[in-house]
């Protein structure tokens, strides 16, 4: 279970354009919890979405410690 943010940033008190923040925070597994990942990506190349940059990250590090998601 999760949630993904997708932010603009700003600079100068402007929003700065094509600067963004990729986001995701979930928690594994989701009747029984046992870890809980968030992942930022700062100002990404390409795109920019939480859930196509950051959610992704956070499925490896949790199959890197055998979470089941």
């Amino acid at each position: 279970m999760g949630k993904t943010g997708t932010a603009q940033k700003y600079e100068n008190g402007a929003i700065a354009q094509g600067k963004y923040i990729g986001s995701f925070i979930g928690f594994a597994p989701s009747d029984n919890p046992e870890a809980v990942v968030y992942v930022i990506i700062d100002e990404p190349i390409g795109a920019y979405y939480g859930g196509v940059i950051a959610a992704p990250v956070a499925k490896k590090i949790f199959e890197k410690y055998g979470v089941k998601i």
